[in-house]
């Protein structure tokens, strides 16, 4: 049996289960969020969701609100702008605003909140995170200073993945997403499925083979089939100038929702390759090879 309940005046169908962010969406009401993912459970880290409940306390996070009968939320008004907006402005705080080289320019959910809510610089000028880049593998590269700590990569990993290989550590401002005893990615459980890097929202994590070779919202959009083995993930292909630029995964595949291995994720630099044979070739009795085009 649905569930009714108002959002602004409006009423709203939720099915059992459901959050009251995940029936704003499902009605096509927006609300601003930043941690949350749709194939992840709640984190309600960024603080960015909150709406007011009549008769509640204070505001709260819809992502992990559960929907109820008869609800009467409100999840715009000046006050929650300005809330958001202090959230916003914190998180940018330890944020470096150096958009014009950063390879999410164009896709980053934090400059999109933050050009909505008229955000040029922080408020809050003091002390930011200075661990250094992890660089030393060949594929993802992690860069501490823009990380937003919304836990999504954690989430896709202990998740989706269910391979453990990254959680949060230490606390407070010293807080960091890195893998067990801190060692490098390379030398740890991770096995560079690129799950991580799918739902990051800003560029904390980033595809190294793709550094400099197109932003996403330069790029071209096809859905194709991973070539690799039988499983049929579904994948997207990001091309610019005729060449594939990078392969993530698509939450509407069937097979693999959203999900890729280290194949399908960053193995398809063959496409290109100068190496590759464009046409058949046969092997006539004198062992010659010959060029076949049909």
């Amino acid at each position: 049996m649905s569930i009714r309940f108002t959002i602004d005046g409006k009423e709203v169908l939720a099915q059992p289960g459901q959050t009251v962010l995940q029936a704003a969406l499902a009605g096509g009401i927006q609300i601003p969020r930043l941690c949350y993912h749709p194939a992840l459970t709640p984190f309600a880290g960024c603080r960015l969701c909150i709406v007011e409940v009549k008769g509640g306390k204070g505001p709260i996070a819809s992502c992990a609100l559960p929907a109820r009968d008869g609800m009467e939320v409100t999840s715009n008004s000046p006050k929650l702008f300005e809330l958001r907006k202090t959230a916003l402005d914190l998180i940018i705080s330890d944020h470096p605003l150096n958009c014009l080289t950063c390879e999410k320019n164009g896709d980053c959910v934090l400059q999109k909140y933050a050009y909505e809510f008229g955000l040029e610089k922080t408020s809050y000028v003091g002390e930011t995170t200075a661990y250094p880049n992890e660089t030393g593998n060949p594929l993802i590269e992690m860069n501490y200073k823009l990380c937003v700590m919304c836990g999504r990569c954690v989430l896709a990993c202990n998740e989706a993945v269910v391979n453990q290989a990254i959680d949060f550590t230490r606390r407070g401002f010293a807080t960091k997403i890195t893998t067990p005893l801190d060692v490098p990615r390379k030398d740890s459980d991770c096995t560079f499925c690129g799950g991580c890097v799918d739902v990051c929202p800003v560029g904390a994590l980033t595809d190294k083979t793709a550094r400099f070779k197109g932003r996403i919202s330069e790029t071209a959009k096809r859905s194709v089939i991973c070539p690799y083995c039988g499983c049929g993930c579904s994948i997207i292909l990001d091309i610019k100038d005729n060449q594939i630029i990078r392969s993530r995964g698509n939450p509407e595949g069937p097979a693999n929702h959203g999900w890729l291995c280290v194949k399908g994720h960053f193995g398809l630099e063959y496409v290109g390759h100068p190496d590759r044979l464009t046409k058949c070739e046969l092997r006539i009795g004198n062992g010659e090879l010959v060029e076949r085009g049909d």
